[in-house]
C-alpha cells in the first residue's frame, strides 16, 4: 500500500484538466479497491463516491475533494514535478484527494459506530461545472447527506491554522461575453458604418462604476475585464465587430445576478441606440457563493479544539470562487480553510506545491468531525 505522501506526489505528477480526469479517477479507484468497507459509485463520468454504511441509523456525512488540475505550466525543481506539459496541480487538489484517501484508510480500520460516510471525488471544480454535474446525476439521489464538508488549503496563513467564517466563505463568480455586431466602413468615413469601439469604451466605464471592489465593505462587487477585441489590424477599415469578456464576483448570489442584469441592460440600451446588434453569453464558468451553516461550523470548531489546532474566523470572504458552493446551496455544510504557510506561493502560481505535512492535519480534522 502506497504511503500517503507518495500518493500525493504521484497525483501531482499526473494532473488532468477539468472533465478529462479519467486516469486520476482510475488511480483513486485502485487505491480504494482494497478497502472493502466502501462501496464505489461513479457519477458524472469521472466523479466518484465511496460510501461506508454502518447499517445503523445515524447521520450521513459527505466529504469532498477535487480531481482536476490547471492549464498552467509548473515551474519547480522538486522530484515530483508535473510530467504533463502545460498542466499542473497548482491549487492543491492532489493534497485534498489525499486527505480523503487517508480518511478512508482510517475508517476501514476503525469505522464509525453509526450512520454513513460519503467520500466524494469531484471532477471539474476549476471550471465550476463538476459539482452540479455530480449533484444532478440520478445516481446521487441515493445518498442524501445530512452535512457536507470540504477543506481547501490556503497559502498566506500560518500552516495548520483552521480558517472559518459564518455565512459566505468564498465568492459567487460568473463570467460573461458580450458580442457587438456593427458595420465596417472606410476608416476615413466612419460615419458610413457602425463602429462598436466607442460603445466598448462606454461599457468599460459603466462596468467600473458598478463595482464596489473593497472586500471589507458591504456590497462587494468586482468586475474584471479579461479579454477585449475590436476590429482587425487593417488601418484603412473602421471596425465592425467588438467583443468584451468580464468576470463578475460578489459575496452574494443575488447581488451578482443584479449587477449582471444592470450591465446587460446598459449594453442593450447603448448598442440599440447606435444600430448595433448585441449577443450576450452568460453563465460561463459559474460558481455559487459558499455559505457555511452554523450547525456544520459548530462541528468543525469542536473538532479543531479537540485536536488542539489553532483557528481563526475570517473578517470577510475569500474573493475567489469554489465549486463546493453547489453543495452548500443544497445541504448544510462548511468549506474549511487550512493554512498552508505564510511564505507558501499563492494558489495557481507556477511554483506552488501542496505542503505534504498538511496531509495528517486534514485527515485528523475530517476524522474528528466524524
Amino acid at each position: 500500500m502506497m504511503d500517503l505522501i507518495d500518493i500525493r506526489r504521484h497525483l501531482h505528477q499526473h494532473p488532468e484538466l477539468s472533465g478529462e480526469e479519467q486516469e486520476t479517477a482510475t488511480f483513486i479507484k485502485e487505491q480504494l479497491a482494497s478497502l472493502d468497507a466502501f462501496a464505489l459509485t461513479t457519477l458524472a463520468d469521472t466523479g466518484l463516491i465511496a460510501q461506508l454504511d454502518t447499517g445503523k441509523p445515524g447521520p450521513s456525512l459527505l466529504f469532498r475533494a477535487e480531481l482536476d488540475g490547471l492549464p498552467i505550466e509548473e515551474k519547480a525543481d522538486h522530484d515530483w514535478v508535473s510530467k504533463h506539459e502545460g498542466k499542473g496541480h497548482l491549487c492543491g487538489h492532489d493534497g485534498h484527494m489525499t486527505f480523503l484517501l487517508g480518511l478512508a484508510r482510517r475508517l476501514q480500520a476503525q469505522p464509525p459506530a453509526k450512520g454513513k460516510v460519503l467520500l466524494c471525488f469531484q471532477p471539474a471544480e476549476e471550471t465550476g461545472e463538476g459539482a452540479k454535474r455530480m449533484l444532478e446525476d440520478p445516481a446521487f439521489e441515493a445518498f442524501a447527506p445530512d452535512l457536507v464538508f470540504a477543506i481547501h488549503n490556503l497559502p498566506g496563513f500560518p500552516k495548520h491554522k483552521v480558517l472559518l467564517r459564518e455565512g459566505a466563505f468564498t465568492a459567487a463568480v460568473e463570467s460573461m461575453m458580450i458580442k457587438l455586431f456593427g458595420k465596417t466602413s472606410h476608416a476615413a468615413e466612419p460615419e458610413h458604418g457602425q463602429n462598436p469601439a466607442w460603445i466598448v469604451a462606454d461599457i468599460l466605464k459603466v462596468a467600473k462604476s458598478l463595482q464596489q471592489p473593497k472586500a471589507m465593505q458591504e456590497g462587494f462587487c468586482l468586475i474584471t475585464p479579461v479579454h477585449l477585441a475590436v476590429g482587425e489590424k487593417a488601418y484603412g477599415v473602421s471596425a465592425g465587430y467588438g467583443e468584451i469578456h468580464f468576470t463578475l464576483r460578489t459575496f452574494d448570489d443575488e447581488l451578482l445576478n443584479r449587477k449582471k442584469r444592470d450591465l446587460i441592460q446598459f449594453v442593450e440600451m447603448k448598442a440599440g441606440g447606435k444600430g448595433i446588434e448585441v449577443e450576450v453569453v452568460e453563465n460561463i464558468e459559474p460558481f455559487r457563493a459558499n455559505t457555511n451553516a452554523d450547525i456544520a461550523l459548530k462541528e468543525v470548531r469542536k473538532a479543531a479544539e479537540e485536536l488542539k489546532l489553532s483557528s481563526k474566523d475570517l473578517i470577510y470572504p475569500l474573493r475567489w470562487g469554489e465549486d463546493f458552493g453547489e453543495f452548500t446551496a443544497r445541504f448544510d455544510g462548511a468549506l474549511i480553510g487550512l493554512g498552508a504557510g505564510e511564505q507558501q506561493p499563492a494558489l495557481h502560481n507556477p511554483d506552488y506545491d501542496f505542503p505534504d505535512d498538511l496531509i495528517e492535519t486534514g485527515v485528523n480534522l475530517f476524522e474528528k468531525i466524524i
